[in-house]
Formats: structure tokens, sequence, C-alpha cells
């Protein structure tokens, strides 16, 4: 039971270490991936890394400027001006402190010497904390709507978001970074602020203007002269696929938004993961082979046990994670030297209530019907047609011109299953798998002359108490 006890304390989310685009989307809250993007460049001193996460609260107030303050033909530029303002300095600020925090016999460059001393004369501009730099240039934004043409708006953008001494600290920044072979910016949080409907247009021109900026902050340091270096300068923005998908729906220029899906559907990966932070919390197991015989059934209701755990989670890290840690704290509760059959049922059962929890977040904030739909699918048999699907959404609340768009969303979010040609029941990948499945889905149904079917995910019959 010890060691059962052990896995208990030890056992945490998973890493990723191959990060280039500049931006990712992906289903599962991404803090854990952020942090471990981070821990795995910094390994490395000459990398670089700054790490944006403003809270929530901070993003609401720039949405609620951009509402009042700008119409949104005037908002471009000034979106892009704050980001930069709000990067340069952050970017600032990590290098100073990194820079301080060397030891006092450390000699600083003469080009690390002359960033500090110009850090020291705009102390309060640049070292402030985030959430103070962006509340400054929340009011000095604000109020800039109406003010003539786009001339005049540029100019008093940029002498608000002091545009002269960013140029400088550019300068200084670029020639103090020569010696760092690679710098990183990762952002993430953005999408916290999503909430409601009249938010989705600001928050995507807010998100829309920080990848637009990203090009050409990169494209600044890359430049080199005969005084600096060229610097290697990536932006990693973390979105959840749901907000990336509305962001795009209403971005005026939606094919400039580059992205890198993160996607967890080959369950070798998720086994793999699993075994390895397994092994590493075990710290004495020496093969993946170990950890199922020592530490697992081999049999769940007659089904080989890493079946049963991939079938009975959602294919993210964290939901597998979640479903292991719950199966060990049974099998620690019950005294139970390895994790048991029962370990793992109840662990499903308490997954299964999770899963829904966690799903019902991705809801469009335009519409705010999906947790209500849902739980109207409680009872159901596990294969529902078309016009059932219909049904139940708008017995869910839903408007007879959201029933498509929702069961769109069922299906991106892998509650439904949509029916392939083999007559499997396949989950989308993503929005464009999930198009190209519902094509077939409705050429196989006309072809065999019956309704198009669908299928309830089975992470979810549990909670949902499905007929299976």
């Amino acid at each position: 039971m010890s060691s059962i006890i052990s896995l208990k304390l030890t056992l945490i989310g998973g890493r990723s270490r191959d990060v280039s685009q500049s931006s990712l989307a992906g289903r599962a809250p991404v803090s854990p991936l952020l942090y471990a993007l981070s821990a795995a460049l910094r390994d490395d001193r000459a990398n670089h890394v700054c790490v944006v996460k403003p809270v929530g609260y901070e993003v609401a107030g720039v949405l609620d400027v951009l509402r009042r303050s700008v119409d949104r033909a005037e908002r471009g530029f000034l979106v892009e001006s704050m980001w930069k303002f709000l990067l340069y300095t952050e970017l600032a600020r990590s290098l100073v402190e990194r820079l301080r925090a060397r030891p006092t016999y450390h000699q600083h460059s003469e080009p690390e010497a002359a960033l500090l001393g110009f850090v020291s004369k705009h102390e309060d501009l640049i070292m402030n904390p985030f959430s103070l730099r962006l509340q400054t240039a929340v009011d000095s934004l604000a109020g800039l709507g109406g003010m003539g043409d786009g001339y005049e708006q540029r100019a008093r953008v940029s002498e608000r978001l002091h545009e002269g001494v960013l140029t400088a600290l550019r300068q200084h920044l670029t020639r103090a970074l020569e010696s760092i072979q690679r710098v990183v910016i990762l952002v993430d949080n953005l999408d916290k602020a999503w909430g409601e409907p009249q938010d989705v247009v600001e928050l995507s021109d807010l998100i829309f203007g920080l990848l637009s900026v990203a090009g050409r902050i990169k494209d600044e340091f890359a430049v080199s002269t005969s005084t600096r270096a060229a610097v290697d300068l990536g932006l990693v923005v973390f979105l959840r696929s749901d907000s990336f998908q509305v962001v795009q729906s209403v971005a005026r220029e939606p094919d400039k938004i580059g992205c890198e899906r993160l996607s967890w559907h080959d369950q070798e990966m998720l086994i793999r993961l699993l075994e390895e932070r397994l092994l590493h919390s075990s710290g004495v197991l020496s093969s993946a082979e170990e950890v199922w015989t020592k530490f697992f059934t081999p049999m769940v209701d007659g089904q080989p046990v890493k079946e049963y755990i991939t079938a009975a989670v959602l294919p993210r890290p964290r939901d597998i994670i979640y479903l292991v840690k719950k199966a060990i704290g049974f099998a620690a509760n019950r005294g139970h030297g390895r994790i048991e059959e029962e370990d793992l049922r109840s662990a499903a059962r308490a997954y299964s209530e999770y899963a829904l929890q966690a799903i019902t977040v991705e809801d469009d904030p335009r519409m705010g019907r999906l947790e209500a739909i849902l739980f109207e699918f409680a009872g159901m048999s596990r294969i529902v047609s078309n016009q059932a699907v219909t049904d139940t959404i708008l017995k869910g609340g839903a408007s007879e011109d959201q029933v498509d768009a929702y069961r769109d969303l069922l299906c991106d979010i892998n509650f439904l299953g949509i029916e392939a040609d083999n007559g499997d029941f396949e989950y989308a990948i993503d929005e464009s798998q999930r198009k190209v499945l519902s094509r077939v889905a409705r050429t196989v149904a006309a072809r065999t002359g019956r309704e198009q079917v669908y299928s309830i995910n089975g992470p979810f019959w549990s909670v949902l108490q499905i007929a299976v």
C-alpha cells in the first residue's frame, strides 16, 4: 500500500518540449503545458524565457475600454501598440530581473550595463508588475475614440504609450540579448475573461492584435546592424480550441492566424505519458511493464486495463491523469496494495462527473445553452438519431437557428461521435475533421436510405445514466 500512497502524492501533469508556432490551440487548459515548456527552455542557460499571464479581471478591463472608447475600425493600431508596450516592457523586466539575480562579483557586459541604466531611469514605466503596466496602458487609451483622422489617433496612441521610450528600449534589449541563443515569450490566460456574449468581438480583436504584432516584433529583433546582432525571438500564445474557433469566425483576416493544434487522440501516446509519470513517481521501477504488473489489475470487466483506462476518458493528458489519481486514492483508502477493478470503476464514475463539468465551459458565450443541453441527454440511449439530437438541443433552450451550431459543438467537444462509412463512430480531432466526417455520414445516410445517427461518448455514460 505504501507504493500506492507514494504515487498518490507525486502523480502530476505531463510535459511537452517541442513548440515553435506563433499560437497554440488545445481543448485542455494549457497552463501545465506552459510551465513545462518554460521549464524545458530554461534548462538551457542560453535561452531566455518571458512568461506573460494576465489574470481574467485585467483582460476584462481592456475589453471594457475597447468596447466603450474605440470603434472597431480604429482598434487595430491601438491594440497592436498596447501589446508592443506590454511585451517590450515585460521582456525588459524579465531580463533585468535575470541580470540583477546574478552574483555581485559577476561583471555585466557593456550592453547589459546600458540596459540596466536605461531601465533605472524609467523604473516606474518598465519595472512595475504586469497588472500595473496593463492598467497604465488601459488608463492611457481610455477616451481615445472619436479623435478625428487616423493620423491624429496614431500620434496620440504613440504619445500615451511612450513610443519614443519603447524604441530606445528595443535598441537596448537587442544589444543586451546578443549572448542569448533564443528568446521565447509565452502568453497564456487571455481567454479566461471570456464569458459574456458582448465580449466576443473585443476579445477576438485583442487576441488577433497580439498575433499580428508578434510577427512585427520578431522582425524588429531579427534585423542585424553594425552595432548589434540579430536576436532569435519567438512568441507562443496558448488558446483553447473553442476560443480560437470563435476568434477565427470574427477576425477580419482569419487566414493570417497561424496555429498548431495539440491533439492526444493517439491512445499509445496517452499511455506512454502515464507510464512516464508513474515511473517517475515510484522512484524504484525501471520499466513501463513493471508499472502495470505491480500497480494495476490486468483486466477490468474482461477488458485489458490499458484499454479500459483510455476508453474511460477523453483523449487529454489531464483526463487520464485525473482518472488514475482517483483510482490510486480509492485503492489507498480501501487498503489495496494495487489498483483493483473496483477502484478503477469508482474512478471512472468520478471522472464521468468531472468530464461533464469540464466540457460545459466550452460553450460559445454568444449562445450560453450548452450545460442545459447536455443534461437533456440524461437517460437516453447511447445511439441517438439526428432528429433526437435536434429535439434535445431545442429542449435545452437553444433557438432554431442555433441547432446546427450546437450539433457541431457537441461533436467538436467529443460528446457525440459521428458514424463513419464502416459503421463505426469517430470522434473529431478538430473542426476540419468534423466537417469531413459529417459530410461522409450524410452521404452514407442518403445511400442507405436511413437517418444519420450519432453515438454518445463513453466517458459521459455514467454521469448521464446513458442506456448502453
